[in-house]
């Protein structure tokens, strides 16, 4: 239920069209009306509109269980008919090639080389399996019976949820991702598994009510549902750093300048920060110039881009070369442009260069030592 949950705050959308895909899909197979390929084709196109990384998983995965039905299908010949998985197929290619374009006009500026992506896309190593194991435990433990009945009992519609979801698992331990976060489709595993562990949860805890007593049976609950939110209640709340860290605590003149932003400047303006602190976003609320220093395959931003956006931050707290072309440079983003030097970062107060160059820009603030200056127009 905490993974459903987290994802579900996290993917609301995919949540809602992967769920509903899945139920047009197991009502076609189980006879239903072909007006649900209709919901099929619609939901698989809205997942290409909101989400690649999840339309590149669960879609292609889906079409592939698809395809080990019907080479199955001789053998099983209790499997949904040929004409059944074939137009639920047609189905999810409809749905995909509809929304794909959009997806590949929106993945060009970050393809390698644009992109500055060097991550291989498949890996083998523990982290994985230890993290489906640990994950899904539980849950796997609790649909064991519904597994072993889809089989021995011939349903259909079960065998293709049991089916996905082994091969989203095989899927889940060979695929990487450029910031390590392969994890989300261990929650794609986990729709699958309560999908058919879900009804038999309650009668294994009356079950277990029954052998141990009620107190041992809500210790259990209490260990799977209340114990993981607790542990991380507690964290955040014994983590020092929400006491001592200077970006969780700013100093009164930082918020002094934190509040100048919000109250004196437009909402359309754009700032830059030496440190890239997202406390410009949080508290400023207010655009940075360049929000992050990891690679562009963590935030997918092109890489002309941020090498370019990169080398006016260095000239123009560091290197001071060529202010007036940095300047030209900002003043093509079409918005009001803001640099903020902080003390930490120039003890001496001067902010020499773009201090030095009161042409091109002007002192806007001078407060604790910070100091905002904004880029003249031409």
């Amino acid at each position: 239920m905490g993974l459903m949950l987290n994802f579900f705050r996290a993917y609301p959308s995919q949540t809602v069209l992967m769920l509903l895909a899945l139920w047009g899909a197991l009502a076609w197979l189980g006879g239903g009306h072909r007006t649900r390929l209709a919901v099929v084709a619609i939901a698989t196109c809205g997942i290409f509109l909101f989400h690649g990384v999840v339309a590149l998983s669960a879609v292609p995965v889906l079409f592939l269980t698809l395809l080990a039905m019907l080479l199955l299908r001789p053998r099983w010949t209790w499997l949904p008919s040929r004409n059944r998985l074939m137009g639920l197929a047609a189905a999810l290619a409809i749905g995909a090639m509809a929304g794909f374009p959009y997806l590949w006009k929106l993945s060009q500026a970050w393809a390698s080389p644009n992109s500055g992506l060097r991550e291989s896309p498949l890996r083998l190593g523990f982290e994985m399996p230890w993290t489906i194991a640990t994950s899904l435990a539980v849950v796997l433990w609790v649909a064991r019976e519904p597994l072993q009945r889809a089989f021995r009992e011939h349903r259909a519609e079960a065998t293709m949820v049991a089916l996905y979801a082994l091969a989203t698992t095989l899927f889940t331990l060979v695929v990487h991702l450029p910031v390590f976060n392969e994890s989300k489709f261990v929650f794609q595993i986990f729709f699958l598994l309560a999908l058919l562990g879900g009804a038999a949860f309650h009668p294994w805890l009356g079950r277990l009510a029954a052998r141990r007593g009620r107190a041992w049976t809500a210790a259990v609950f209490a260990l799977l549902f209340l114990v993981g939110p607790a542990l991380t209640v507690i964290g955040y709340v014994a983590d020092p750093a929400g006491r001592m860290s200077p970006m969780a605590r700013p100093s009164p003149a930082e918020q002094a300048v934190y509040e100048w932003i919000r109250e004196r400047t437009g909402t359309n303006a754009v700032f830059l920060d030496a440190g890239q602190r997202d406390l410009i976003m949080v508290h400023g609320r207010r655009r940075l110039y360049l929000g992050t220093k990891t690679g562009t395959e963590q935030f997918a931003f092109p890489i002309g881009e941020a090498r370019q956006r990169l080398a006016v931050m260095a000239d123009l707290y560091k290197r001071c070369r060529d202010v007036a072309g940095d300047a030209r440079t900002l003043r093509e983003l079409g918005r009001p442009v803001y640099v903020l030097c902080r003390p930490e970062e120039d003890p001496a107060g001067a902010a020499p260069c773009i201090a030095g160059h009161p042409d091109l820009f002007a002192e806007a603030l001078r407060v604790g030592g910070y100091r905002v200056y904004r880029l003249r127009e031409p």
